[in-house]
């Protein structure tokens, strides 16, 4: 494999996800998103943005099996809606874990 130019292209080499839950197509349960448009998931910039992505999670029977799967991903490089949860907001919650955790062990 030839070296990474940049930072980022080493990190997505070294901590390349599972980029796709297999587990997905293992069930007997059918997820919300199969058949819908990958794009939705992948939405621009925005506070609205992601509203149709999340009403298709929202009545998703594996919801939680899947957050549960993105929030076990490496952050930086899961982009789009997984779980109902944006990359911003799967950041966020890793952020609020840290510091009670911090606080956990500080006290």
């Amino acid at each position: 494999m030839p070296a990474a130019r940049f930072a980022g292209e080493f990190r997505a080499q070294r901590f390349q996800p599972d980029a796709y839950p297999r587990w997905l197509h293992q069930t007997d349960q059918t997820p919300a998103c199969q058949g819908a448009d990958p794009e939705i998931f992948f939405p621009e910039k925005g506070p609205t943005a992601s509203a149709p992505a999340r009403a298709i999670c929202d009545r998703c029977p594996l919801l939680a099996r899947c957050r549960s799967w993105a929030l076990d991903q490496p952050t930086a490089d899961l982009h789009g809606v997984w779980g109902g949860m944006t990359q911003y907001e799967r950041e966020a919650y890793h952020r609020r874990l840290r510091a009670a955790q911090r606080a956990q062990e500080a006290a």
